[in-house]
């Protein structure tokens, strides 16, 4: 009897530690079931987008030239590229599609410039680029580069000649979640936005041929291929003449500085207009230029 009591403790005794242990092991599954509901890091919350605002550009180039180029913004860590064509396009006068066609300038006229045997040249001189993501009141620079030469009539001589495009203007964005509207008109040294001119240089060019028109320019104004650096004391002016070359031409093309009197030419007249010294304020340190508009003939080809 004695050996039965001590195997029934014994049997108590090993029924109580799998108990225990039992126990033990529905604890830590409870414990361990309940840390990996838990995240080990709280989750992080998405901090909201700052505001944004944008740059809407439009761009005007001459009417009858030929424009490749690149417009970039850039700042703030901000850099993106556009890039454009522009050029007149040939229609037929006889199809609906020039009815009805605007331009720059205004609604297209048919007239002897722009009518060659029953079709219709067209300026394509406009277009505008829409730039977003950008910080709101903050200043970025816009560059535009590229190249221009003249639109080739059919069956006229055409100047064979290109010009580079390179331009730099500092644009600022309005309040968060709104558009600043700029226009930039790639006629010679033009520059306007919505409330300043900064130069009017080229403004008013001619379009019909024979037609003449007077445009003002300041120190540092590309007029055509005519850039002017002073008005001197005695009227005469004292600028930098591009010289056209051929497309065709790899060479390095450097200005020449020339010095004009009132009724001098300025520059070449092969591009399509002929630019005349006018008069020439040294106080104002501006000059005034008679342009006007003929055939475009081939240009020398000048490089050094």
């Amino acid at each position: 009897m004695a050996g039965k009591s001590k195997n029934d403790a014994s049997y108590i005794f090993v029924a109580a530690i799998m108990i225990l242990a039992a126990a033990l092991v529905l604890e830590s599954f409870a414990i361990y079931s309940i840390t990996k509901s838990i995240p080990s890091t709280p989750p992080t919350s998405i901090a909201p987008q700052a505001p944004k605002a944008g740059l809407n550009i439009y761009i005007t180039a001459p009417a009858y030239s030929v424009e490749s180029f690149v417009v970039t913004v850039s700042g703030n860590g901000f850099n993106e590229s556009q890039r454009a064509e522009l050029g007149p396009k040939l229609y037929s006068l006889n199809s609906s599609e020039v009815k009805g066609i605007g331009t720059a300038s205004g609604p297209i006229t048919i007239s002897s410039s722009t009518e060659l045997n029953g079709t219709i040249v067209v300026p394509d001189n406009e277009t505008h680029m829409l730039f977003t993501g950008l910080r709101p009141y903050s200043n970025y620079t816009v560059t535009v580069k590229g190249s221009e030469s003249p639109y080739c009539f059919p069956g006229l001589a055409c100047p064979m000649f290109i010009l580079a495009i390179s331009r730099s203007y500092g644009l600022r964005t309005g309040p968060a979640n709104s558009t600043a509207n700029y226009s930039i008109n790639l006629l010679p040294g033009t520059y306007l936005n919505s409330t300043t001119t900064l130069d009017g240089c080229g403004t008013g060019l001619p379009i019909s041929i024979n037609q003449s028109s007077y445009t003002s320019c300041s120190d540092g104004s590309r007029l055509l291929n005519f850039v002017l650096s002073q008005v001197n004391p005695n009227g005469t002016i004292t600028g930098l003449v591009y010289p056209y070359y051929g497309i065709i031409s790899n060479a390095t093309v450097k200005p020449a500085k020339e010095t004009f009197h009132n009724g001098q030419e300025v520059g070449f007249s092969c591009s399509g207009y002929i630019a005349y010294l006018h008069n020439a304020s040294y106080a104002g340190q501006y000059a005034l230029f008679k342009v006007t508009r003929t055939h475009p003939i081939p240009c020398p080809a000048e490089v050094g």
